[in-house]
């Protein structure tokens, strides 16, 4: 499988663990959390940080997301996902929620 430029935002809990899956399988990746301490680890091993999702967004093929609550959907990955060729989610929320989440990404494009 070639290696591809990934974009991360929400590299805590569950993102983090997915976040080095990805780069142990030698993808590069570019990240994002609000948390300093959540991007530490990850910048350790080679990640690179930005300061905010519509920059992994821009420095990124494919974005995804790793969030806990919806309004952190509609208010930082909104901006992001549109420059992303591809975009995915995964969100610990409940189906409604995510569902608004969708709409508002097909808004965007």
């Amino acid at each position: 499988m070639a290696q591809q430029n990934v974009g991360f935002v929400g590299v805590g809990r569950m993102g983090g663990p997915m976040c080095r899956r990805l780069m142990e399988a030698g993808n590069s990746l570019t990240i994002f959390d609000k948390s300093d301490a959540a991007m530490r680890p990850l910048e350790a091993l080679g990640a690179k940080r930005v300061d905010s999702p519509a920059a992994v967004a821009s420095a990124a093929e494919i974005v995804l997301a790793s969030l806990p609550t919806p309004p952190r959907c509609s208010d930082r990955l909104i901006s992001a996902i549109t420059a992303a060729s591809v975009t995915a989610e995964m969100l610990t929320v409940p189906g409604n929620a995510a569902c608004s989440c969708e709409q508002l990404m097909g808004e965007t494009r």
